[in-house]
């Protein structure tokens, strides 16, 4: 879920375009001490979400969604698959996604499903997907999308303090959106022994290079993007018509299973083959048996 340098100035060049504005106007004091002034005052938060995800075999996709954070820190986000494509200039050698037999030669198996939800509570995170008719359950800390969800909202047990001590600091940059919106771009990386680095590590890809950038506003450092960038993928995120502090409804926070039907069960050691690489990606440890009440009902 990470591209090249080049893959996510693609990204930023469209609507996004920064123009950047002279020095560093912002001392990272000022600068923290203000983002945990914002962060307190969320209590809840609903946004659109607009992700696009690139890959090593040069494709790229694009989601929309809905993100949902509840006061008690409970994290509710659907999306669905906008567009897939193929960019030749994100390929790297020995990286295409080897054959499968997915029962149809039109399907594509380059990702998780077109679409689906994740539900985060008391560090437990379960995704469903709705094309399997599955559920997915693993630890919060080896999702990496609800955490980047945690960063930018700093939810949960996620603070200024957390933040720099997993991370460290690179720069913090001025500069201004397309519409002229002052924005700043914080850039970090994760420290070694971080819960971020030790997620690098498990998954094999100790030698990357890892970067994560938030985007804020200026004038009230409320979060618009966050970007996750390694040397061969790259994942952003990013948020449009904000609400904040407004009523959200309960019944947002519920999975949304098939009217009628009941998820399986997975258990621990149970066979997921019919998922594929980056489905598999979100379960971290083996699963636990889900518990799941009757959709019909």
């Amino acid at each position: 879920m990470i591209t090249t340098h080049r893959a996510v100035t693609a990204v930023v060049s469209g609507m996004l375009f920064l123009q950047a504005m002279s020095g560093q106007a912002i001392g990272r004091k000022e600068f923290f001490d203000r983002l945990q002034e914002a962060w307190n005052n969320i209590q809840t938060f609903q946004s659109d979400v607009v992700q696009e995800s690139r890959y090593a075999d040069g494709i790229v996709q694009r989601f929309s969604g809905k993100l949902a954070l509840a006061e008690d820190g409970r994290i509710a986000y659907d999306y669905n698959l906008l567009g897939e494509y193929k960019d030749e200039s994100l390929k790297r050698p020995g990286s295409e996604a080897p054959s499968k037999n997915t029962g149809s030669p039109d399907k594509k198996d380059y990702s998780s499903s077109t679409s689906g939800s994740y539900r985060a509570q008391s560090d437990l995170v379960v995704q469903y997907l709705p094309e399997q008719n599955v559920l997915l359950e693993g630890p919060e800390d080896e999702s990496l999308l609800i955490q980047v969800f945690r960063s930018m909202l700093g939810s949960g047990n996620f603070d200024v303090e957390k933040f720099k001590e997993d991370y460290k600091v690179e720069r913090i940059e001025e500069l201004k959106l397309e519409d002229g919106t002052p924005i700043y771009k914080m850039v970090a990386t994760p420290r070694k022994g971080s819960d971020v680095f030790k997620w690098i590590s498990q998954a094999g890809n100790q030698e990357i290079a890892w970067q994560q950038e938030l985007w804020v506003e200026q004038s009230t450092l409320r979060p618009i993007k966050a970007v996750l960038l390694s040397d061969k993928e790259s994942t952003s995120v990013q948020l449009r018509n904000s609400k904040i502090n407004q009523k959200v409804d309960e019944n947002t926070f519920l999975i949304p299973v098939k009217e009628g039907t009941q998820p399986p069960k997975l258990k621990k050691g149970s066979s997921n083959q019919q998922l594929s690489a980056r489905q598999k990606e979100f379960q971290g440890k083996p699963l636990d048996e889900i518990e799941v009440e009757d959709g019909g009902n």
